[in-house]
């Protein structure tokens, strides 16, 4: 809804000053009221625009007297009225002027001769009065202007509120919002019934706010609070003038004050928010944390008696406490050291494994996870399946502490009594968790193939999964929630490294799946199609060997063909590549991290927006399927220069930014450590 330009609603509350009787029948009095709500901060001045001839009939018969025990009783109707009244000649001046002075001005009407003349001064809006909701007729008329229409409800019941709100909508207006309204002037605070103003906006669809009657400002800055499109409050310049409605009017100090709190209020209210301000994450530094409180010397076990929880907050999470009890200090630590990991013993041991081609995504993680965690001060050591001595070698050469463990052997984990164990791949044993478990380790399981049976006592943290995990609930497991998932991939150019030769002499086509039968015969097509066609190897997938035409062209001498590849001998040959081919999968990042050009292919519809991904931040090209005949000729397109840029764009792109958030969730709020 909008009032003159204005939108309503948007955490913002709309104030009107309703003027009603209190001009006392001077304009001048009128117009200084108005002034007076301008300078309060009011959004908008109202009127009431009738008659004692348009509203009522002046007869003194008993339905005519007032007797229901309000602070009018005593008289009529119609003298009531004489003294509340608005001439309806004053009202082109007044709107006039507060034109003129800059706020909102608008009315409520009470027959159809108010709804002409407020319409021929082009007011912005129509109020209809709590006692007039079941006027149809004028409703319809008032509706019919097109305007916004705000109807009081203080007398109606559900049955003519959906009376009223179905004749503006049969007039084509939909533009209305309903005030929660009491009826008694002044209205006690009891009677308020605040809640029913958001029961209006959930029950009939409508803007919502409150129609205000009673003394002092709290009810209207806690409706505001609670979410009031529009408040609206009588106003008078100073209650000693008297009037019909004085005694529940709010005068220019109370209206100013009312502005000021509630927008103070909105401003308090702000929105969900959980971050902290600079001036709190300062203040941070005054809570708790582990600090040594008795000289510690090297080799000494940590107690009870030489570390506590105190303030400051430089050291270690409290959280910690029960976990560092026992351990070892590694150097001398003096009374008021704040406590750090790397003051301790401590060991995360990453398991992991690189017999497969897919392997690759899994020891870069692990990489990634090895760099962080050791940042932190910890000691992270590689568990290595088996033999693998060109995994050995790269993990050596980059100098990863490592040491060599076959899965059968994972009773030896028991001598890790209270570390963490950080278990990264597919092919662990349920028999092998249990163990694990047995020996009381405080387990993360970073995978992402989803394939474990954890066991009870286990920490999952959906956040470092690869891919999207299953968290439903197993008994015995605890998880942790993350908002985001987190791929730790770090390039493998910091293992091996890259050189651009000027002409491309060796090509890579990584094949995985139903696109290693579909395509790689039209890629290989594509390559040789050339006057110089280069050296072509071929990885595929898992059943490689069921694929005869890709058999025989190996054994034709058209392509070398691999199969049942480690990661560190993927990685391997990619770099020792000019150039791979390969569809865009889930492997496209841990193919481009080894800094070779790449050409990524689109046969699937699902594969499209990985590769455009890719294509736009320069790390691959992209080619559709029904292209791969033009391979050739982008070949011959790929200069050196350009091959090289593309490879500086990958050295360049953060592949494992997620790697320091990963050791924050480890390791602060929430971590799985302790």
């Amino acid at each position: 809804m909008k009032i003159d330009a204005k939108t309503l609603g948007e955490g913002r509350c709309y104030i009107v000053a309703e003027l009603s009787a209190n001009h006392n029948h001077s304009i001048e009095l009128a117009k200084q009221t108005i002034l007076m709500a301008k300078e309060a901060g009011a959004d908008a001045v109202k009127l009431q625009t009738y008659t004692p001839d348009t509203i009522t009939i002046d007869c003194d018969a008993p339905c005519f007297q007032i007797t229901q025990g309000t602070i009018w009783d005593g008289t009529t109707l119609y003298r009531l009225y004489q003294t509340a009244y608005t001439p309806f000649e004053w009202h082109r001046e007044l709107f006039a002027y507060a034109r003129q002075i800059g706020i909102t001005i608008f009315s409520t009407p009470f027959d159809r001769t108010a709804v002409d003349l407020l319409e021929s001064m082009d007011t912005p809006a129509y109020k209809i009065a709590s006692f007039e909701i079941n006027d149809i007729p004028l409703i319809t008329y008032a509706a019919a202007k097109g305007k916004p229409m705000i109807l009081s409800t203080g007398v109606a019941a559900p049955a003519e509120i959906s009376e009223a709100l179905d004749a503006c909508r049969r007039a084509g207006n939909n533009d209305i919002m309903l005030l929660k309204c009491t009826s008694s002037y002044p209205t006690p605070y009891e009677q308020v019934n605040l809640h029913t103003m958001n029961d209006l906006r959930r029950r009939y669809g409508v803007a919502a706010g409150l129609s205000d009657h009673t003394l002092g400002t709290a009810v209207s800055v806690a409706a505001a609070a609670l979410g009031a499109d529009l408040l609206e409050r009588h106003v008078i310049l100073d209650r000693a003038l008297g009037g019909p409605d004085a005694s529940f009017s709010l005068d220019q100090a109370e209206l100013t004050a009312l502005v000021r709190d509630i927008r103070a209020a909105e401003a308090a209210l702000g929105s969900v928010c959980y971050d902290l301000t600079e001036k709190q994450k300062n203040s941070k530094e005054h809570s708790r944390s582990l600090f040594v409180t008795r000289d510690i010397a090297a080799g000494e076990t940590l107690s009870a008696d030489n570390v506590r929880s105190i303030r400051p907050a430089f050291g270690m999470h409290t959280r910690y406490y029960n976990d560092i009890l026992g351990k070892t200090a590694v150097m001398d630590l003096p009374r008021g050291t704040p406590l750090r990991f790397n003051h301790l013993k401590v060991r995360v041991y990453i398991l992991t494994e690189g017999g497969r081609v897919n392997g690759l995504g899994h020891i870069t993680r692990c990489a990634a996870l090895y760099e962080a965690l050791a940042a932190r001060g910890l000691q992270p050591v590689f568990w290595l399946e088996g033999d693998d001595d060109i995994a050995a070698q790269a993990l050596a050469r980059q100098g990863y502490a490592y040491v060599p463990v076959r899965w059968t052997a994972l009773e030896r984990l028991a001598e890790l009594q209270g570390q963490l164990c950080i278990v990264d791949s597919y092919k662990v044993s349920g028999e092998a968790l249990d163990a694990i478990a047995g020996a009381a380790l405080r387990c993360l399981y970073v995978d992402d193939h989803n394939r474990h049976d954890y066991p009870p006592g286990a920490v999952v943290h959906p956040s470092l999964l690869g891919a999207a995990s299953d968290t439903e609930d197993r008994p015995g497991v605890r998880y942790y929630s993350g908002e985001d998932y987190v791929i730790l991939r770090p390039p493998f150019c910091r293992i091996f490294d890259k050189s651009i030769r000027e002409e491309i002499r060796k090509v890579l086509v990584v094949m995985g799946g139903t696109d290693a039968a579909q395509l790689t015969p039209r890629v290989l097509n594509g390559l040789k199609s050339g006057q110089k066609p280069p050296q072509i190897h071929v990885v595929l997938g898992p059943g490689a060997a069921s694929y005869p035409e890709i058999q025989k062209r190996a054994q034709s001498g058209e392509c070398i063909l691999h199969e049942n590849l480690s990661a560190i001998e993927m990685a391997g040959m990619i770099l020792d590549s000019d150039l791979v081919v390969s569809a865009g999968g889930q492997t496209s990042y841990e193919l481009v991290q080894c800094r070779t050009p790449t050409i990524l292919v689109q046969a699937a519809e699902n594969q499209r927006r990985n590769i455009q991904e890719m294509a736009e931040k320069g790390l691959a090209l992209a080619l559709k399927a029904e292209e791969l005949p033009l391979l050739s000729q982008t070949l011959d397109g790929l200069t050196a220069e350009k091959r090289r840029t593309m490879s500086s764009k990958m050295a360049a792109y953060d592949f494992s930014g997620g790697a320091a958030r990963a050791a924050g969730i480890l390791l602060g709020d929430g971590g799985a450590i302790g």
